[in-house]
């Protein structure tokens, strides 16, 4: 390219191309390591992925939940030990056109930051469904870390699958759009007592429930 110069006589002169400048990944990175820090300690999880049980998960399977609790934190009651307490429990209470009476579906989700992604997470989730319908590992893999953790991965899929147990891979806790259910927690019917006495002790919402099954 070339333009007028300055002067007289009609001379020009060369224009350099302006520079280019590459996108780099730098600011993707940035904020990337700045979500996995923010969610270092797996109490910093419950409120975000709560959230979005409530308003992005359940909406998607066209449930309405009557009760989301975060329950990982219950002090000194007698739950049965740490591994009958999920970190989240959703209730929701169904009807539907063509069968007869009411329907209950309580499921657990046991929630693990992205430096502790093991199987234990899917043993934890299946100690916790003896009191629940369905059960979930909820794992939060940065997209950074997921081919680090990819073995890690594997192996939680596989022992799910094994056991029924379903599975969702979050880049961002609080952001449905990064959600990835990689498997499909199985129903199951558990014991009525032992349904009963889970909503009794651990969820605060048991009023809630008691009005939406009668």
């Amino acid at each position: 390219m070339v333009e007028k110069g300055k002067g007289k006589g009609g001379s020009i002169k060369l224009v350099l191309a302006p520079e280019v400048i590459e996108a780099t990944p730098e600011g993707a990175e940035e904020a990337a390591a700045e979500v996995a820090e923010l969610y270092a300690e797996e109490a910093t999880l419950y409120p975000p992925v709560r959230e979005v049980i409530e308003n992005g998960w359940a909406k998607n399977r066209n449930i309405k939940p009557d009760v989301v609790e975060t329950t990982a934190r219950q002090g000194k009651t007698p739950t049965g030990g740490p591994w009958t307490r999920p970190d989240v429990v959703s209730v929701a209470v169904q009807q539907f056109t063509h069968l007869p009476g009411k329907f209950i579906e309580v499921v657990t989700f046991e929630i693990k930051p992205s430096n502790n992604v093991t199987v234990l997470a899917v043993y934890e989730a299946l100690a916790q469904r003896r009191s629940a319908t369905h059960a979930y590992a909820a794992l939060h893999v940065p997209p950074d870390d997921e081919s680090r953790l990819a073995e890690d991965i594997d192996r939680v899929l596989t022992a799910a699958r094994a056991h029924g147990i379903g599975v969702i891979i979050a880049g961002d806790p609080a952001n449905y759009d990064t959600w990835d259910e990689r498997e499909v927690a199985e129903r199951v019917e558990p014991d009525p007592a032992d349904l009963d006495q889970f909503i009794s002790v651990q969820l605060g919402g048991r009023e809630v429930i008691r009005d939406a099954v009668r």
